[in-house]
């Protein structure tokens, strides 16, 4: 959602999406580069898999933390670009 943010923020047009992918594509293109941008696309799955109910696939503790970590990142770098 932070990216999304940024982009609004920039004044970027981009479609519904999950893709992070995608959004980020859309930052660079824009002149924005995210911390982490090329690894960003690694959380992609989480968020589709977690955002909808169901039986999934367990998600080992070290990639919990790692995604942790590029997603507090990510957000703290979108708030400092959008927050006044």
């Amino acid at each position: 959602m932070c990216l999304k943010a940024v982009l609004l923020h920039a004044k970027a047009l981009f479609p519904p999406t999950h893709s992070l992918q995608d959004l980020v594509a859309r930052l660079v293109s824009c002149g924005v580069s995210p911390p982490n941008a090329v690894s960003l696309g690694t959380l992609t799955p989480y968020a589709v898999t977690l955002r909808y109910p169901g039986p999934g696939r367990p998600i080992p503790a070290a990639a919990v933390e790692e995604a942790l970590g590029l997603a507090e990142a990510t957000y703290a770098w979108a708030s400092d670009l959008v927050l006044p």
